[in-house]
């Protein structure tokens, strides 16, 4: 069964939306209305033109897709698994814009802070290494802001500007604690990116990252490297370089060691390309 939007929330589904896709850095210009058996359709300032599915109980899209959003769905299902993808999807958008530098996004979903929702830009869908790598990316976003991850304590305007809102012991604090706190306020913010900030602060440090936009914040950083740890092969020595270091760390997770080994036998050797 598809989840559905209580009456009350469905009235002002417009206007959450678009609160929704401002938080993601999209906005929306215009919405179409749909039929149940035809997909909404949303206009987006970055991706044009998108459609969006709402994503059932059992991970299946409602209405049902075909052609290139299908296949992508059900890439996507592959690398988190179907289970995985119907507990926590709510959304799933598509568009295809080539000359935008968005390849894929997730965001938390504002009518259920604990699903979120999927966006996929399909000219990615061009190169399949390149969008095998991009699902694997966002999934390493879904982990690390799963049940336990996140830090609800409200006390999150004490950490510095880069460290995530993370419960101690969760993946991505554990991450900034090791890799990220000694940069200090040299840090680029864990939100609210400045571009040119980042460029230097990668210009400064390139030989710590895995790619450039892993400079980007500490999410991006733990979500490269673990594209990195399922498509490279373990470090034989961590202390060679941060990087190896940063792979390494990965391995400390025995789940997350499960994951790379589901991943590697459903898809065979994985090509890392640099985002």
């Amino acid at each position: 069964m598809p989840r559905t939007v209580p009456s009350r929330i469905a009235s002002a589904l417009a206007g959450v939306i678009a609160l929704v896709i401002a938080l993601s850095g999209c906005a929306l210009l215009e919405q179409d209305p749909a039929s149940p058996d035809v997909p909404r359709i949303e206009q987006d300032e970055d991706l044009g033109e998108l459609t969006v599915y709402e994503v059932d109980t059992a991970g299946e899209l409602v209405p049902s897709a075909s052609g290139l959003d299908a296949e992508v769905w059900d890439l996507f299902r592959r690398v988190v698994t179907p289970a995985y993808a119907a507990e926590r999807i709510l959304w799933y958008q598509v568009g295809d814009d080539p000359d935008s530098d968005l390849l894929a996004w997730v965001v938390e979903s504002e009518e259920d802070p604990e699903l979120w929702n999927l966006a996929v830009n399909l000219s990615a869908a061009e190169d399949e290494d390149l969008l095998l790598l991009t699902l694997i990316h966002e999934y390493a976003h879904l982990l690390s802001m799963g049940p336990g991850q996140p830090d609800e304590s409200g006390d999150c305007l004490a950490r510095p500007a880069s460290a995530p809102c993370a419960e101690d012991g969760s993946y991505l604090a554990a991450f900034h604690a090791r890799f990220w706190a000694s940069y200090g306020e040299e840090a680029p913010a864990y939100q609210e990116a400045d571009d040119a900030v980042t460029a230097d602060f990668y210009a400064d440090h390139e030989e710590d990252f895995v790619s450039e936009y892993a400079a980007t914040n500490v999410g991006e950083d733990f979500a490269e490297v673990f594209t990195a740890f399922v498509a490279e092969p373990r470090p034989s020595d961590p202390g060679d370089s941060l990087v190896a270091a940063k792979i390494a760390f990965m391995w400390e997770w025995p789940e997350l060691v499960e994951i790379r080994e589901r991943l590697r036998s459903e898809f065979g050797d994985i090509a890392w390309v640099e985002f």
